[in-house]
Parts: C-alpha cells; sequence; structure tokens
C-alpha cells in the first residue's frame, strides 16, 4: 500500500490507470481511503472497493505497483502464472517488459515459456 500511497501521492496514477484499464476500460482513477483500496470507475457515483473487483486485477496490481513507482526494481515473482488468466498473464508480461529495460524472465513452466506475449 505504501508504493500506491507514493504513486498517487506523486501524481503517477495516470501511467497506473492506463496499465490496469486492460481490466475495465471505465476505470479512471485509484484512491487509498482508510487503508483501503478503492477504484474511481467512470458511470458509478460511488468508489468501488478493489477487493470487490477479480483475483486477477489484485494480482497484477501487487507485482505491477512496485514497478510503477520505481521502474528499476528487480521483482521476484514466483509462478507468475498461476490463478491469472491467459489473457491477463500476456498483458502481465507486456507491462512488466514496457516497465523495466533490464529484465529477465526465467521459468521452467511451459505454458509461461511458449506463451507469445
Amino acid at each position: 500500500m505504501d508504493s500506491l500511497a507514493n504513486i498517487i501521492k506523486n501524481r503517477g496514477e495516470e501511467l497506473l490507470i492506463k496499465l490496469i484499464s486492460f481490466f475495465n476500460k471505465k476505470i479512471k482513477g485509484i484512491k487509498i481511503v482508510r487503508n483501503d483500496i478503492y477504484l474511481d470507475i467512470e458511470g458509478i457515483n460511488e468508489l468501488i472497493l478493489l477487493n470487490l473487483m477479480g483475483d486477477g486485477l489484485k494480482k497484477y496490481l501487487s507485482i505491477i505497483v512496485p514497478m510503477v513507482e520505481n521502474q528499476y526494481n528487480m521483482i521476484l515473482v514466483d509462478e507468475i502464472e498461476n490463478d491469472l488468466h491467459h489473457k491477463t498473464i500476456k498483458h502481465l508480461l507486456r507491462s512488466i517488459l514496457n516497465l523495466s529495460k533490464n529484465n529477465v524472465i526465467y521459468k521452467y513452466s511451459l505454458q509461461l515459456i511458449t506463451m507469445r506475449y
């Protein structure tokens, strides 16, 4: 949550919203209210609690938020493809490669190695 708070505080929300719009094109903002994360979705009057969204979005954010905060962090994720839809895995891999110029992904999962993103 600290990484997300730093992104919001430093007005870096735009890149994050662009990345998560893959999940819902109507997401226009992300907020922290009383230690909970909310999404501002176009056409909905109230903020939506992130926990009410799908697990894929939550896992995606847990990996991408630290990278958006500092594009040069090294992030190690075990079994990155677990519990993610194949389209979400592809979007996640594209996002990781776009955010970092020095990433090497090593994985023995045939599914991940053979996936074209």
